[in-house]
């Protein structure tokens, strides 16, 4: 998404007449959940702009970059919005359990500080589960779409209990 913003960016920018080869830019995703491109400087007019566009949807996410992100022991909330049975048979190692239907009223058990990547069984609960995340305030919040059949389809690691 990061990078479909920039492109468009880029290309606005070209449209008005700026050279696209001389522009140099920063895209950064805030703790805030605001994606912002900073330090936009075109050689045609030396001068900086500062840019700033808030991110309010959830940001997608496959299972490949899902795993990438927890293999590599970032800090982040795994969230599984499945049901108790569901998570019993198998789920993401470290997952939290809140169903889809309990999240409204059980969203204190989450820290807004940290990002959340969200799943369930093929991506559907999970991408309403995170679109309510967004909207209570919490970012940056990941859907991994596919959810837990693809992520086993792919041979990744789950742990079976509660």
């Amino acid at each position: 998404m990061v990078i479909i913003f920039v492109i468009i960016f880029f290309i606005i920018l070209t449209l008005m007449g700026c050279e696209k080869s001389n522009t140099q830019s920063e895209v950064s995703i805030g703790g805030s959940g605001d994606m912002t491109v900073e330090d936009i400087t075109t050689e045609e007019s030396g001068e900086e702009e500062k840019v700033e566009e808030n991110v309010d949807e959830a940001i997608p996410l496959s299972v490949e970059e899902a795993y990438e992100m927890i293999s590599g022991r970032g800090d982040y909330i795994i969230l599984d919005v499945r049901s108790q049975r569901e998570y019993s048979e198998g789920h993401i190692e470290g997952a939290i359990l809140i169903p889809v239907g309990e999240l409204e009223g059980r969203m204190d058990e989450l820290p807004k500080g940290k990002p959340i990547i969200a799943y369930c069984k093929v991506g559907g609960r999970s991408a309403s589960a995170s679109d309510i995340l967004v909207k209570n305030g919490f970012a940056p919040v990941y859907n991994m779409e596919g959810g837990i059949m693809e992520w086993i389809n792919k041979g990744y690691p789950t742990v079976e209990g509660d």
